[in-house]
Parts: C-alpha cells; sequence; structure tokens
C-alpha cells in the first residue's frame, strides 16, 4: 500500500524543514560516504582524534551547505542536532579505526549503486508469471570482501542511527529484506566488477552504543570496550569458522553480534550456504508474488502487528488515507528465534 501511495499515485508527505530522525540519517549516511571516498581507514587511524572530529566537522558543513541552506539558517536546537550528528559519525569510526587491526575484510564501495542511470551494477530484474517484469533498484552503504582460500566473499553494511535488530523470521512475512535483496544482487550481477563472490552476510551498523553503563569507577579502557560492545554490528552471517575470524580476529563478540567459543563452535545468526541459496530462492518468490499483486491492483492497507510495535499506523506517511483505522485487522507475524526460523527454512524448502 505504501508503494502504490508513493509510486504508484506519486503522493508524498510534506515535512516540515526541520533536522529530524530522517534527515539525521541522510546527513550520517552522506558523511559517512564523502569521509570514504577521501580517506582510508589505515589514514584515519594514523589521525588524532582531534583531526577526525575536525574531518567530520568540514563535511558535515558541506551538506548543511548543500542541503539544509547553510548553518547560518539554523535555530539554536537544529545546531545542537547536528552536532549529535557529528557525534554519532565520530562513535561510528572509530569503531570502525578500532576494528581495522582485526579484521580480513576490506571496503571496495560505498554507496554502491543498484541499477538507474549511474549504476554501478546492473539492477536485480525478476520474471512475472504473466510475461511482464520486475527490476528493484538501490544503493548499498557499503561493501566489504574477503579473499580467503582462492574464493572472495562479499558482506552488505547498513548504517543505522536507530536500532535495527535483524530477525529471520521477518523475511518469511516480506520484511527487512532489502539488505539480503542488495546481497543476492550482488552476488549475481556483480560479477564484471567483483569477480565470482560468495555471501558472507549482512550487517547493520548502529550509531549509538547502547544505554548499559559501568558505574562511576570505570576507566576509559572499560568504557572504550562496553562502547565497542554495545554498538556492535548485527545480522546474519555465514557459517564458516573462517569469515567469522575474517570479520573479528579472535571471535570475541566485540565487533560482530556473533563469537566462537573455546570449543570451536559458532554462536550467533548463521545460515549455511545452501541455506543461503534456499533464502534466495524465497525472497524471490516474496518478490514476485508482490509484484504480481500490484500488478493485479491488489494493495491492502494490512500492516503487520510485529513485537515491540504498538500503534503502527500513527507514524506512517498514509495512515490518513488507508482507513486501516477503521478495521483494525493486522496481519499476524511470525516471532520465531533463529534456531526456529532457520529450521523452517529448511522444513519448508522445495523437494529436489
Amino acid at each position: 500500500f505504501l508503494y502504490f501511495c508513493r509510486y504508484g499515485m506519486r503522493v508524498t508527505r510534506q515535512r516540515t524543514a526541520a533536522i529530524d530522525p530522517r534527515v539525521n540519517g541522510l546527513l550520517v549516511h552522506k558523511v559517512l560516504e564523502d569521509i570514504f571516498k577521501h580517506y582510508t581507514l589505515k589514514e584515519l587511524k594514523n589521525k588524532e582524534e582531534a583531526a577526525v572530529r575536525e574531518i567530520i566537522g568540514d563535511f558535515v558543513k558541506a551538506y548543511t551547505e548543500e542541503y539544509l541552506d547553510g548553518s547560518q539558517s539554523l535555530a539554536p536546537k537544529e545546531k545542537r542536532d547536528l552536532d549529535r550528528s557529528a557525534a554519532s559519525v565520530f562513535e561510528i569510526l572509530r569503531r570502525f579505526i578500532s576494528e581495522f587491526d582485526s579484521c580480513g575484510f576490506i571496503t571496495c564501495s560505498a554507496e554502491l549503486k543498484i541499477g538507474g542511470p549511474q549504476a554501478d551494477i546492473p539492477a536485480y530484474v525478476l520474471k512475472l508469471p504473466d510475461g511482464g517484469s520486475m527490476t528493484v533498484t538501490g544503493s548499498i552503504d557499503r561493501v566489504d570482501m574477503l579473499e580467503l582460500d582462492q574464493e572472495k566473499y562479499v558482506r552488505v553494511i547498513d548504517y543505522k542511527t536507530g536500532s535495527k535488530t535483524f530477525r529471520l523470521s521477518d523475511v518469511f512475512e516480506g520484511l527487512n529484506m532489502q539488505m539480503l535483496i542488495y546481497l543476492f544482487a550482488l552476488c549475481l550481477n556483480g560479477k564484471k566488477r567483483f569477480g565470482d563472490i560468495l555471501p558472507a552476510g549482512i550487517l547493520y551498523v548502529p550509531a549509538k552504543t547502547g544505554g548499559e553503563t559501568l558505574g562511576r569507577n570505570a576507566n576509559e579502557e572499560e568504557i572504550r570496550l562496553r562502547k565497542l560492545k554495545n554498538g556492535r554490528m548485527n545480522g546474519l552471517l555465514l557459517e564458516k569458522e573462517a569469515v567469522v575470524r575474517g570479520m573479528e580476529a579472535d571471535a570475541g563478540g566485540i565487533y560482530i553480534d556473533a563469537s566462537i567459543d573455546a570449543n570451536g563452535n559458532l554462536k550467533g545468526a548463521f545460515l549455511t550456504l545452501r541455506e543461503f541459496r534456499l533464502l534466495h530462492e524465497r525472497i524471490d518468490k516474496i518478490l514476485i508474488e508482490t509484484g504480481t499483486d500490484i500488478q493485479n491492483g491488489v494493495i491492502p492497507a494490512l500492516p503487520s502487528d510485529m513485537a515491540g510495535e504498538k500503534d503502527i499506523c500513527r507514524s506512517r506517511d498514509y495512515a490518513s488515507v488507508c482507513l486501516h483505522e477503521n478495521t483494525g485487522v493486522y496481519k499476524k507475524a511470525l516471532k520465531l528465534d533463529h534456531a526456529d526460523a532457520r529450521q523452517k527454512l529448511n522444513d519448508e524448502a522445495p523437494s529436489t
């Protein structure tokens, strides 16, 4: 329904000019993109903290000049919001710099375009049953690569200014598929740019470090490690020890929400290569069904009753036109832990 309103009817919400969460997210993405175009992590690591903050400040200023009519036109509250955005960028960079020595993955692209007029790789295209097709385009925040045993593994990174936790069971509902679609588009359509690549996974990078405290007597190193762990990346990874250690050498779960214990057991949200292929097939099926529904005019306002989301329509752009409040009908979302969702993926796989 949102897609139909926004892209079919071309109805857009009127927004007040302000540094709201949406603008803050755009700012953080843009500043990180520009920084990585000009500096490598190795170069940033060799700079003093004050110099890194100055670099961030310069790019934030450039953003305000281009998109917000300059900082002089901003109210004091908006300037404070800008300072918080700059602080978020600094926290992300500090974690990346700290991760640098223990990570074998190398950033090979930022804001990589899938499809469109300035495409880095071709769009993701699926054929529909009636002979038509649907085209998926987008932009990946960051693409990292690891070369291991003559194979190339790719991971897709997404920056989040809020909190975000990946749940495999959401995908069964057609939710939170974006990162996985990008990953599969890379593996299928990125051969000309990257060669043959295998999926290493997807990871969300939170800008916030969480609310846990250590108490007033904590030293600087304890505080640094706690911030790193609170802000660790989470997502879905390939179940391969060498790939996990490629993301974090000692696999201690400081930078990613995955680890390897003393007995060699992997802990976290993992899939095998076979299971990634099954997930790819499932997502393609969902996309084709969605495309067919849109083509046939099947566009119900039927939000998913996801865990932790009360009054789901209250913050939605099209709540005033969907008439959903008159029905009170929701799509009941699956609430499975990763092990159960993984079992469901395998149980429902097509027999070969």
